[in-house]
């Protein structure tokens, strides 16, 4: 989970952006999954 959030935090957009980009190219990657992580972790409190 460390290594998530430090991508997040480096790159965060650009990150997010390029995942659904991938998925919607039709490489099996979990857009929506990503899009739930980012908004749990951009919450008031963190994601902690």
């Amino acid at each position: 989970m460390s290594d998530l959030l430090a991508l997040c935090a480096t790159h965060g957009y650009w990150a997010l952006g390029l995942v659904v980009l991938l998925e919607n190219a039709g490489v099996p990657v979990p857009g929506e999954t990503a899009l739930l992580a980012a908004g749990y972790l951009s919450s008031p409190d963190g994601g902690r």
